[in-house]
C-alpha cells in the first residue's frame, strides 16, 4: 500500500526490507540527495499510546545518541496521512540511514563465526552498548544479533563497522535528579528469550549488567553456532538458564569467556560495569585467535564452490573429541581411533548427556562426546552402557532429570533415583560440563524384552563435589 508513497515531497518509498510487531521497515529514494535511506513506518497510527511510545523513544535516543560512533545517521520524523476514495489512514514515521545485514542474518550465512571475527564483532557490540548506557542514558533491554548490523560504507579500523539498532524497549535508568533509579520489584518479561538474562525471565527490573549477560549469550552463540535452548518456549528458556550453570556455556571456549561469566556474576543492578575490564578480555581473546587486525570477517572470505565459509579455528580443533577432564582440571580428549562397544546415537532409549561429560561403562569412559549444538547428544541405555557392577565414586551429590521433550521435570536431586523401565528415556543433564558424570545402577532383573516393563531401574547420575 506505501509502495511509491512520497513522503513531504522528498523520500520515495521503494521496497519492504523488514516488518515487526509495531509498524514495517522500508527502504526508500531520498530525491534531494540521491541516496538510499532506510524509513521505519509505525501504522496505521496505533490507538494504544504504550505502543506508540515505542517509536518515540526509538527517535528519543537515536537522536540522543547522534554522538556515537555505533547508532545510524538520523534524518526526519513526523506523520503522514495517506488519502484513498474512501478513508485515510495515519503513519508515524523516522527516516534513518540504510545499513547492511544483521549479525543475524550474517552468523546464520557462516553458521558460526571464528574467534577472531568473534572478538572483533564483540567488542564494537560492548562499545555500542556502553553507548547506549553513558551517552544515550538507557538499558537497550533486547541485545541480540538481530538489533545489530554491518555497514560497509563506514569504516571501523579499516572494516566494515557494527552499528545497533531498535531503541523501541529502551528505558532510561538515570532519574531527573541524575540518581541511578531504584529496581522496580515487577514488570514483566522484556526482550528476546534466548538472549534474556535470568532477571528478565524473573520479571525484574533491568539494569546495565543485564544488556551485558545478553551479549555474552551472543557471543556464545556466535563460536558455538547456537544456544542449548534453541527452540524452546520461553518458560523452558527460563528454566534451562536457571538449571544449567552457565560454565556449562563455556567449558570448552577461551579463557576470555570464562572471565567475562564470572565477572558478570559480580554485577548488581545497580553497578557501574567496568566496560574495559570488559574490553580487555574481549581483546584477549582476538590475541588468542592468532589473527592480525586486518584479518577478513568471516562472511568477507572467499568460499569454495559448494562449501560455506570456514569459521574454526585452530584452538578448537578437537572440539568434538574432549572427553573429560583429570583431576588436575586438564582436558582429556579422544584420539579418534575406531573403539569396541561404542553405544551409537538414538532416538530412544536414550540417555542425554551435556558436551564433554563422559559416560562411564564398566568404568569405561564412552568416547562418544561431542558438542551440544540445537539439542543434547544421546547414548542408548543398553546393558552396555548402565554398568552391572558398582563404581567408585567421589563425594558426589547433585542430579537433574529431563525427559524425552527436554522438559526438566525434576528438581536436583540427592541419592538413587528411580526411573521405571516404561520412561522412555529420560535424559540426564549434567549442572557442569568441567566435571565428569558417573552413572551407577543396574539392568533389569529379566532379560526377557516383555518382561523389562515391569522392572525399575536403579540409576545414580553423579556430579563430584
Amino acid at each position: 500500500m506505501l509502495r511509491s508513497i512520497i513522503i513531504k515531497k522528498r523520500w520515495k518509498i521503494l521496497d519492504s526490507i523488514g516488518k515487526g510487531a509495531f509498524g514495517e521497515l522500508f527502504s526508500a529514494y531520498d530525491m534531494k540527495t540521491q541516496n538510499t535511506v532506510a524509513i521505519k513506518v509505525e501504522g496505521p497510527l496505533l490507538k494504544n499510546k504504550r505502543k506508540r511510545a515505542l517509536l518515540a523513544m526509538e527517535i528519543s535516543v537515536l537522536r540522543k545518541m547522534q554522538s556515537s560512533d555505533y547508532v545510524c545517521r538520523f534524518e526526519a520524523c513526523g506523520r503522514i496521512t495517506i488519502q484513498s476514495s474512501t478513508s485515510s489512514t495515519t503513519y508515524d514515521y523516522m527516516v534513518m540511514q540504510l545499513l547492511g545485514p544483521s549479525l543475524s542474518k550474517l552468523r546464520r550465512k557462516c553458521k558460526k563465526f571464528s574467534l577472531a571475527t568473534t572478538a572483533l564483532l564483540g567488542k564494537q557490540m560492548l562499545n555500542a552498548i556502553k553507548d547506549c548506557h553513558t551517552i544515550g542514558g538507557v538499558i537497550h533491554r533486547d541485545i541480540k544479533p538481530g538489533n545489530f548490523c554491518i555497514d560497509n560504507t563506514n569504516s571501523y579500523n579499516g572494516r566494515a563497522r557494527c552499528y545497533i539498532i531498535d531503541f523501541g524497549l529502551c528505558r532510561p535508568y538515570i532519574s531527573s535528579s541524575g540518581e541511578i533509579k531504584e529496581a522496580r520489584r515487577s514488570v514483566g518479561f522484556r526482550g528476546t528469550a534466548a538472549y534474556a538474562s535470568i532477571n528478565a525471565h524473573d520479571g525484574k527490573d533491568l539494569g546495565r549488567v543485564d544488556d551485558l549477560w545478553s551479549l555474552f549469550y551472543v557471543l556464545v552463540e556466535f563460536m558455538t553456532g547456537d544456544l542449548p535452548w534453541k527452540g524452546r518456549e520461553k518458560e523452558q528458556v527460563a528454566i534451562y538458564k536457571k538449571q544449567m550453570t552457565n560454565s556449562y556455556l563455556v567449558a570448552n571456549l577461551p579463557s576470555p569467556f570464562n572471565d567475562m561469566l564470572h565477572y558478570l556474576k559480580t554485577l548488581k543492578f545497580e553497578d557501574e560495569p567496568d566496560y574495559d575490564l570488559l574490553e580487555s578480555m574481549l581483546d584477549e581473546m582476538f590475541r588468542i585467535s592468532g589473527k592480525s587486525y586486518d584479518v577478513p570477517y568471516d562472511w568477507e572470505l572467499p568460499r569454495p564452490v559448494g562449501e560455506s565459509v570456514n569459521t574454526e579455528s585452530s584452538y578448537n580443533s578437537n572440539d568434538n573429541q574432549l572427553i573429560g577432564y583429570d583431576n588436575e582440571g586438564n582436558a582429556k580428549y579422544y584420539d579418534n581411533r575406531q573403539q569396541v562397544g561404542v553405544p551409537s546415537p538414538s532416538t530412544q532409549n536414550a540417555l542425554l548427556t551435556p558436551p564433554y561429560s563422559p559416560i562411564y561403562s564398566n568404568g569405561c569412559v564412552s568416547p562418544y562426546n561431542k558438542k551440544m549444538m540445537s539439542s543434547p547428544n544421546v547414548i542408548t541405555t543398553s546393558p552396555s552402557v548402565i554398568p552391572t557392577s558398582p563404581i567408585e565414586h567421589k563425594n558426589c551429590t547433585k542430579a537433574l532429570l529431563i525427559n524425552q521433550n527436554h522438559d526438566i521435570n525434576h528438581k536436583p536431586v540427592n541419592g538413587d533415583v528411580k526411573i521405571p523401565a516404561t520412561a522412555t528415556l529420560t535424559k540426564f543433564l549434567n549442572e557442569d560440563s568441567t566435571k565428569n558424570v558417573k552413572v551407577d545402577g543396574q539392568k533389569p532383573a529379566s532379560n526377557s524384552p516383555n518382561q523389562q516393563h515391569s522392572n525399575t531401574r536403579f540409576l545414580k547420575f553423579l556430579i563430584p563435589n
